[in-house]
């Protein structure tokens, strides 16, 4: 389901004030006014298409009478050439959202894109993102990656304590002593990640019982490794694989038994799709 938030409202408000806080120059210039055009936004090379129920939310936030037509949904895989979306309305306010539009469009199919080619090679594994979002844009970018075929991990840090090698760090090793701390603060209703980089701290760990256990930058064989040992302990809750997995070790990691990887590059490698937009003008449209 497409992200109704508040936070989603407020970049778009930040996107439209950055382009135009002076106002559209150039189309004020040269377009007259009430003149009228018929639009069509344009896939230009083969995508994941995400982010269409933006357009409106685009032009009702800038006080604009554009309304888009959908031709393609969210998720759809579409060729280059593929209308997307299609309008007819005042010109000037096509143009001056243009470029707004198109970036939310590029950017949140680019992501769906990428991750629907990492999640086709993920050998049954279930993947997850993180937060290494483009920030103010996490809503939005955790929505293209569920578009793409992956799944949420936690949106911010509230949604789970998650121990890391710097809450680790912070107690000098000492994991005892952490989770001494941790079961006189942790909230009941909020599950616990511990975050381990070696056997050893996954063997100091294992007596606090964690809800999930994350394995952090191993490789195969010391993954291997702890899957035994969490398997001989009777270990219970889920495991995480995360640090250094691509989509060249998924058919290694699933025959040595890994079910959930996470992956920043879901979002912090994907690069913005190709898609444009072209007015076309008639005499039976030249006024509105």
């Amino acid at each position: 389901m497409f992200p109704h938030s508040s936070l989603v409202d407020r970049l778009i408000s930040l996107a439209l004030d950055e382009d135009l806080s002076l106002g559209d120059v150039t189309s004020r210039c040269c377009i007259p006014e009430g003149h009228r055009s018929q639009a069509r936004i344009v896939a230009r090379e083969e995508l994941l298409f995400c982010g269409g129920e933006l357009l409106n939310r685009i032009s009702e936030s800038a006080g604009a009478s554009v309304r888009w037509h959908s031709i393609v949904e969210d998720g759809q895989r579409v060729t280059s050439g593929t209308v997307l979306a299609e309008a007819e309305a005042d010109s000037r306010e096509l143009l001056s959202l243009e470029r707004v539009s198109l970036n939310f469009l590029q950017r949140l199919s680019g992501v769906a894109t990428h991750v629907s080619h990492i999640v086709e090679r993920s050998a049954g594994i279930v993947v997850l993102d993180t937060r290494k979002t483009t920030p103010g844009w996490r809503v939005l970018e955790k929505y293209a990656t569920r578009v793409g075929g992956a799944r949420n991990h936690r949106s911010h840090l509230g949604d789970l304590v998650l121990i890391k090698n710097n809450h680790i760090d912070a107690h000098s090793g000492d994991i005892n002593a952490l989770f001494r701390q941790l079961r006189a603060a942790q909230p009941w209703h909020i599950p616990v990640e511990c975050e381990v980089r070696t056997g050893e701290e996954l063997a100091a760990v294992l007596p606090h019982s964690p809800d999930f256990i994350l394995l952090d930058n191993m490789s195969d064989r010391v993954i291997e490794e702890c899957l035994s040992l969490m398997a001989q302990r009777g270990f219970v809750g889920g495991v995480e694989v995360s640090g250094g997995v691509t989509s060249d070790r998924f058919s290694s990691l699933a025959a040595i038994g890994v079910s959930v990887v996470s992956m920043g590059s879901l979002t912090n490698q994907a690069v913005a799709v190709d898609i444009s937009m072209r007015l076309f003008a008639g005499e039976s449209l030249q006024r509105g």
